[in-house]
């Protein structure tokens, strides 16, 4: 049992286009006050798709496909309304610097006040259609943190359609209820079902792996579960052959491609911190990197550069640096030479990682691959620790590592990719 799937994912994608193609129908209606004909309607779909495509794209960013938690009704229309915000800078691009057999410069203006509305409506009411149906028990046969917090989220989300309750399952099937029961991780350990484990499977009674659970839900790895056992049976330090294959090249050519058209703004950069003061253009420092081998990594000066540390401060120009993310660019060439990857766990320094490795228990796991400019953690961690060591965050943090080891592949690597560019052209992220 999955509560956030990726038949949910689907089913918005497929509202979202309906929206989409509906609005466009809508359009050409008004525009031409009547029913459009088959072939003009086909000439604007085929003109459109490409835009249709682009725009889910914006929405993945946007967050309008994540788990059904993250869009509160009162965020639902400011998020929706930036989002189509950006699509209609896109459609302008589009359609008024790329020459096509159509020029819908009145028609898009319609289409895109019609298509917020759709999209709108679908998501605030339509959704709701498809989670109608019969709410189900769910007992918990364990105890913990991390169960309490599975609780929580679902007793704060109806559209989950489960019911948490402290109760008998014999009891429940008594009074011809059939519950749903979340059980401990432990192979060995019993489920708290005792004896009634077959009368409980005969009745039809579906058992969920507390953990498994969590995992769904929080799309991170719950450190309690942390074991010997759970480690050679999740991660593999075994090449995924043709995954690594593949992401090597998107690095090299990705890489390649990020590194020539950032050498246009070098001149730029070194002049204003030549303006600035005096220092070198970059910054030096060593970070770990896989199998703990330790790696240089190279950024934009974005300090002053006396020789205590705990005076320097951040420059005007490195700020924006930081800011805009530029002071990351040099980066690029340890992806090339291979030290780092696109995607994956940020690297630490050295001494937090020997701190690390004395009080969090499995942490040199996240050494099993290459560290990255940017990762899971990063993307979804809301205490996300920077500057000192930080036991509890670093733990949270990986948490989402491991996750991001246990379930990576060139699909998941697509999506922090995404969800890094939101960060980048909104200046908001961690």
């Amino acid at each position: 049992m999955r509560l956030t799937t990726t038949r949910e994912q689907i089913l918005l994608i497929i509202g979202d286009l309906a929206a989409f193609v509906l609005a466009l129908w809508l359009t050409l209606l008004v525009r031409y006050q009547a029913a459009p004909e088959t072939k003009l309607f086909s000439e604007h779909v085929q003109a459109f798709w490409v835009l249709f495509l682009t725009w889910l794209a914006v929405f993945y960013i946007s967050d309008l496909y994540q788990k059904h938690t993250t869009l509160f009704r009162q965020e639902l229309t400011q998020i929706i309304f930036k989002a189509e915000l950006a699509n209609s800078v896109i459609a302008l691009a589009f359609f008024y610097f790329i020459p096509l057999s159509i020029t819908p410069k009145i028609n898009l203006f319609i289409y895109l006040a019609l298509s917020f509305i759709l999209v709108w409506l679908w998501r605030a009411y339509g959704v709701k259609l498809f989670y109608l149906g019969k709410t189900e028990t769910i007992i918990f046969l364990c105890e913990g943190p991390d169960v309490e917090a599975i609780k929580q989220e679902l007793s704060h989300n109806s559209q989950y359609r489960l019911r948490v309750a402290n109760a008998d399952p014999v009891a429940l099937l008594a009074r011809g209820e059939v519950p749903v029961v979340v059980y401990g991780i432990a192979r060995n350990s019993p489920t708290g079902a005792g004896e009634v484990l077959p009368e409980l499977l005969a009745a039809g009674v579906r058992f969920i792996n507390v953990y498994d659970l969590y995992e769904d839900l929080f799309r991170r790895i719950p450190t309690s579960l942390l074991t010997e056992h759970w480690f050679l049976e999740n991660i593999s330090t075994q090449p995924h052959s043709i995954y690594d294959l593949l992401k090597r090249f998107i690095d090299i050519v990705i890489g390649s491609i990020i590194g020539l058209l950032s050498l246009l703004i070098y001149p730029f950069i070194y002049l204003a911190l030549k303006l600035e003061g005096k220092g070198s253009l970059f910054f030096f420092d060593e970070r770990v990197g896989r199998f703990g081998r330790v790696i240089k990594v190279r950024k934009f000066r974005t300090m002053t550069t006396e020789a205590n540390l705990s005076e320097r401060k951040v420059t005007a120009v490195g700020r924006f640096l930081r800011q805009t993310r530029l002071d990351e660019l040099p980066q690029i060439w340890g992806v090339l030479r291979g030290d780092q990857s696109l995607i994956g766990p940020r690297p630490e320094k050295p001494d937090y990682v020997k701190s690390y490795n004395q009080q969090i228990p499995f942490y040199t796991i996240r050494h099993v691959i290459a560290p990255g400019l940017s990762g899971w953690a990063q993307i979804y961690q809301e205490n996300h620790p920077h500057f000192a060591p930080a036991i509890e965050a670093t733990q949270e943090k990986l948490s989402y590592d491991l996750y991001y080891i246990k379930h990576r592949s060139i699909w998941l690597d697509l999506a922090i990719a995404l969800k890094t560019l939101r960060i980048v052209l909104t200046g908001k992220g961690k």
